[in-house]
């Protein structure tokens, strides 16, 4: 216990959350799905015990146990089980049953950014179930996502989804990532998910084989940035996933979990041994633009650059980003001194009065 944190309970961490509308009221957990609500840090109230009765205790739990809470209502929690997952919404007094005999251990759920926002939940198998109106929907109200008319690419099956990520400007568009280690892709993006004509897209072909995706962040200011935590260190894009660059600051160690958040958008990258990391992302990271400079209009050598980088191009300015999206140089000539910078992937933004090309740099010394 220090000046910047202090011991508010015990156990083995699990997952824990803040009531957005209330932060005195906060949401902690440890091994077995012992859940409690506390009040000013200071009174716990065991919410969990139902859950835990309805399932049979330790057997009918995780050991780390996830639930979720909607950010736009903090009284509504959503917890997965090995045999059910359930709904409350006056902050865990009282519980319901939101689904019934789903298929499989159900570990993962994303919610779209509503108040009575959609869920869609998944687990071991690849399988995935929609509810609309999650929080009034009645038990037994889930849709499969595909049957089998419209089954998706034999690589999307047979895996465990332990992280799903709703698009918080688009309640249709889901990012599945896949925890078990698999040559298969460990990430996918599924559009029109809310209708029943969903579109499976693989967006992992330029990340490592067989590396698991623990979780998955999608900025509320510009859904191509995209941000996952791996079981080897932490990768972004700036392009929707078909690019990816590493993070060469972090410990090469499983992040489990990252949290973006959206009022100061600092990031909260949560490893598994080296501890608790942050980072102060730009307020409007590489913007798309309709006109873009061609690459024959644009020349960048050498690339991989070692101590400098040279621009030859009809430019009026340029901009260098980190992989978080952090503006790192900025400059009006045609060469940018790189010698100070961390070895790593850099994004260079080229820009021609209201016309810009981003291209992706490699930075070694």
């Amino acid at each position: 216990e220090n000046q910047t944190f202090s011991r508010i309970f015990g156990g083995d961490g699990s997952f824990c959350a803040v009531n957005q509308q209330d932060e005195t009221i906060r949401y902690v957990s440890y091994q077995n799905l012992q859940m409690f609500r506390q009040q000013d840090g200071q009174s716990n109230r065991n919410i969990s015990s139902f859950i835990r009765d309805q399932v049979g205790g330790d057997q009918g739990v995780w050991f780390i146990s996830p639930f979720e809470v909607n950010m736009l209502d903090g009284d509504q929690i959503y917890v997965p089980t090995r045999l059910q997952n359930f709904r409350s919404i006056d902050g865990g007094n009282t519980w319901t049953e939101l689904t019934t005999n789903l298929p499989g251990d159900s570990y993962s759920i994303g919610l779209s950014n509503d108040e009575n926002p959609t869920a869609y939940i998944s687990g071991t198998g690849s399988w995935i179930y929609r509810i609309d109106s999650a929080a009034t929907a009645e038990s037994g109200s889930e849709v499969y996502l595909w049957d089998g008319q419209n089954r998706p690419p034999v690589g999307f099956l047979g895996a465990t989804i332990g992280c799903i990520e709703v698009d918080p400007n688009d309640a249709g568009t889901i990012y599945c990532g896949m925890t078990n280690v698999d040559s298969d892709s460990r990430i996918w993006r599924i559009t029109d998910a809310n209708t029943d004509t969903p579109e499976w897209e693989d967006i992992g072909y330029d990340l490592p084989e067989s590396l698991p995706v623990n979780w998955i962040e999608v900025d509320p200011q510009n859904g191509e940035h995209i941000i996952i935590g791996t079981d080897y260190g932490l990768y972004s894009s700036l392009d929707g996933g078909y690019n990816w660059a590493k993070n060469e600051i972090l410990p090469n160690v499983p992040i489990d979990q990252i949290k973006l958040r959206p009022s100061d958008r600092k990031l909260y990258i949560y490893t598994h041994g080296r501890g608790i990391w942050t980072a102060d992302l730009l307020e409007d990271p590489v913007t798309s633009v309709e006109t873009i400079l061609t690459p024959d209009q644009v020349k960048v050598y050498p690339n991989p650059a070692n101590n400098w980088l040279h621009i030859e191009s009809d430019f009026t300015s340029l901009e260098l980003y980190d992989y978080t999206g952090n503006l790192v140089r900025s400059s009006t000539g045609k060469k940018l001194n790189t010698s100070d910078l961390a070895q790593g992937t850099y994004f260079l933004q080229i820009w021609n009065n209201k016309n810009s090309s981003v291209t992706k740099v490699v930075i070694t010394h």
